[in-house]
């Protein structure tokens, strides 16, 4: 099927919680805690992708700052969704399960390179992860869900004198940027990335959580296609698929573009 840019095919599967009865508790819980956390970082990258768009040099300054803390925010909130997918995937009985499904998969070239391709995700996972002092890791466990003192007072004493900290007031209840509060933020990051620049830290945070996500995804996909064919058959996902049009540009992206 030949697609133009704003299209998208998206095959519906369809069952009903008397379906998934017929399957093991701990095999369809799984499956739910895997697919919740892909759809979560689908969302949160989305969100991400969209707010760097207002990080344009054209577009007024208070736009482009506050686009950035958002793209900074999800960043941070991504990596709490990245741990806890780990945590799942690094498991030995999600490993083991994870063999078992693909033994009872049929041979099918529709299939392609899936199994392989998520073993090797799962690879370079393990890599990341067991890399001690990791970003990810870290931003995580200092800034991901917590607002604290200590953070924003290690951020300041770091902060050059001349640092520029403007806020941005619309004269609206509760629509005020704290442009320097958000770059105290920013600080902070920087400072966990052992970087003296905000900019380059965020950029690296921006890029090894696109290489995770994308491992995480990969592997959870394969999952999910052998639990769905392995549980339920191979013809659930043989369906004609729909067509979505009006979609923006970057649905090669893997997030979640059915957000026209």
């Amino acid at each position: 099927m030949a697609l133009k840019a704003h299209q998208l095919a998206v095959r519906e599967f369809s069952l009903t919680k008397q379906d998934y009865n017929l399957v093991d508790e701990d095999e369809r819980l799984l499956f739910f805690m895997l697919a919740q956390v892909s759809n979560e970082l689908g969302i949160l990258h989305a969100v991400l992708l969209q707010a760097l768009n207002g990080v344009k040099p054209y577009l007024p300054r208070p736009v482009r700052e506050t686009a950035l803390g958002t793209a900074l925010y999800m960043a941070r909130l991504m990596t709490n969704r990245v741990t806890e997918g780990w945590a799942i995937i690094s498991a030995e009985k999600t490993l083991k399960l994870f063999d078992q499904l693909w033994q009872s998969v049929p041979p099918n070239p529709a299939n392609g390179d899936l199994y392989a391709l998520s073993v090797q995700a799962r690879d370079q996972l393990e890599q990341y992860f067991s890399t001690p002092g990791n970003l990810i890791t870290k931003i995580r466990n200092k800034l991901a869900s917590h607002v604290d003192r200590a953070s924003f007072a290690g951020a300041y004493a770091l902060a050059p004198d001349d640092l520029d900290m403007t806020d941005f007031h619309t004269g609206m209840v509760g629509t005020t940027f704290f442009g320097g509060a958000d770059s105290l933020q920013a600080i902070a990051v920087a400072h966990l990335a052992g970087s003296d620049k905000a900019e380059d830290a965020s950029d690296r945070l921006f890029r090894e959580l696109q290489s995770v996500v994308e491992d995480l995804k990969t592997f959870i996909d394969g999952f999910s296609v052998a639990f769905v064919i392995g549980r339920f058959g191979p013809d659930q996902l043989s369906k004609e698929p729909k067509v979505l049009s009006d979609l923006p540009r970057a649905r090669h992206a893997r997030v979640h573009y059915f957000m026209a």
